[in-house]
């Protein structure tokens, strides 16, 4: 190796180290400032349970938590003799704290399949916050007219649109329901939800979800409680119950 090829080794190598020490205090920080969303805070500001995860696991750094983590072999003496490999990083709130079930889910899975000549790396991921309702109601899913970029969230229910009615709602949200009734009964819920960037609500079943993605998830975190709040008075007005004037402390 000459002189010259030495330099540049040097050279490469310095820079890696002091990007990754650089991004480990980036990480820190960002840590700190979020210290809020760790698991065991935000369970007891949401009065939920937690139910599974490391109560230090931080729903706002959730991707560093899972790419410290070794994957473990799967596929017995052959899945480990060829390099095969998983992780799976999880955290579930749970609790009913206005009555109504709820549940606060990560979920992310990485899986490494090693061929004869090419290496598969696949990922699953899933961020939802659900809410039960104690009777049936018409299907509805609520996504954002004019999304910034990336957070794009195109609705998935094949539902006919429908409206609320008022002008600056109908301009944010897009809604499309089985049932357009089914708008009397949750516009109060939303003028609150008004300024989010992120917004894919999807009710079926007895149950109301928001699906936040990878870049969605960030704005579902820093409204979660203006949006636990909003998710409660839409599930009192579709069991025809009185809605909720505040949260019970």
């Amino acid at each position: 190796m000459g002189l010259m090829q030495i330099v540049i080794f040097v050279g490469i190598a310095a820079f890696m180290i002091f990007f990754l020490v650089r991004n480990k205090k980036i990480m820190g920080k960002w840590e700190q400032q979020n210290a809020h969303f760790r698991i065991a805070e935000l369970s007891q500001r949401m009065r939920l349970q937690v139910v599974e995860g490391d109560p230090t696991f931080n729903f706002m750094t959730p991707i560093s938590t899972h790419v410290a983590k070794r994957y473990e072999n799967k596929g017995g003496v052959l899945g480990a003799i060829s390099g095969d490999g998983v992780k799976e990083t999880r955290a579930v709130l749970r609790g009913a704290p206005n009555g109504h079930p709820t549940e606060l889910v990560y979920y992310r899975r990485s899986d490494v399949d090693v061929g004869v000549t090419t290496t598969k790396l696949s990922e699953s991921y899933e961020f939802r916050f659900t809410m039960k309702v104690a009777r049936p109601f018409a299907p509805f899913e609520i996504t954002l007219r004019a999304p910034g970029y990336s957070l794009e969230s195109p609705p998935v229910m094949q539902l006919p649109p429908a409206y609320f009615g008022d002008p600056m709602l109908d301009a944010k949200f897009a809604l499309s329901a089985a049932d357009p009734t089914v708008a009397r009964a949750i516009v109060q819920a939303l003028p609150p939800l008004a300024s989010m960037q992120f917004f894919h609500i999807r009710a079926s079943e007895q149950s109301i979800s928001f699906f936040a993605t990878e870049f969605g998830a960030m704005h579902m975190l820093n409204a979660i409680e203006q949006l636990q709040y909003a998710m409660e008075q839409m599930a009192s007005a579709l069991e025809g119950r009185a809605i909720p004037g505040m949260m019970a402390s």
